[in-house]
């Protein structure tokens, strides 16, 4: 963080500021919950955008001024990509080059807003490599057994826990919960949020378009709130 102030960068579209304005009424809700930057929260996403093969690929996190008051930080972009519908469980690795650019360009400390822009404008858009991350996914899925048999919940939205505690690495389970999710309804969800906190890693699936209230969800659901969110209770 850099600025006194809060600041938006980039081209204004309908789409990407309903998802900011969400954003920032969302996180005034939750503003006086937060335990500080030790409880610090990370969110990569992507959504479904405006007409066929539109999509919306971010990261949203918790961050701090120089003052040392908390603010969201909120990168994302919009664009067309390749029948992404009907490969919506791979779309972990086509974002992830987008996801982890993001993250390190947002861990950095800039003085002047315009380094920052320029990198942020320098980002490379996903790429629609659905056969090899495919295989990508099948190999990693015979190398592990992290989301078994469980039975998959059916509600509008749901939490499922990613790393059981164990500090393993989450990425791997929200590829294969996310291909378990397309085989039972292969339509593509609204939204998928994966992250959460350094303890407590989530994959939050939702069906129908983002609410204020499923922002609370989200960043309420690493304080480990389990009686109405993980795996799916309504």
């Amino acid at each position: 963080p850099w600025a006194k102030d809060y600041i938006r960068l980039g081209s204004a579209t309908p789409m990407l500021e309903g998802i900011a304005d969400w954003v920032d009424k969302g996180y005034a809700g939750v503003e006086g919950t937060k335990k500080g930057m030790a409880d610090a929260a990370s969110w990569r996403f992507w959504s479904k955008g405006f007409g066929p093969g539109a999509l919306v690929c971010g990261v949203v996190r918790d961050s701090v001024d120089r003052l040392g008051r908390p603010y969201p930080l909120l990168v994302l972009g919009t664009g067309t990509l390749r029948e992404w519908e009907g490969n919506w469980d791979l779309l972990p690795y086509a974002c992830l080059p987008v996801w982890q650019r993001i993250e390190y360009l947002g861990a950095q400390r800039y003085e002047e807003i315009g380094r920052f822009e320029s990198a942020i404008r320098g980002l490379h858009p996903p790429v629609p490599e659905w056969a090899d991350f495919s295989g990508r996914r099948d190999r990693e899925a015979a190398a592990t057994d992290q989301v078994g048999e469980a039975v998959v919940p059916g509600e509008a939205f749901r939490f499922i826990r990613l790393d059981g505690g164990g500090g393993m690495d989450p990425f791997p389970a929200a590829v294969g919960w996310q291909s378990r999710l397309r085989r039972d309804d292969p339509e593509a969800p609204n939204a998928v949020f994966f992250g959460g906190t350094r303890s407590r890693a989530y994959l939050g699936v939702f069906r129908k378009p983002l609410a204020m209230t499923d922002f609370i969800r989200i960043w309420s659901v690493t304080a480990g709130d389990d009686r109405s969110t993980e795996r799916g209770a309504n």
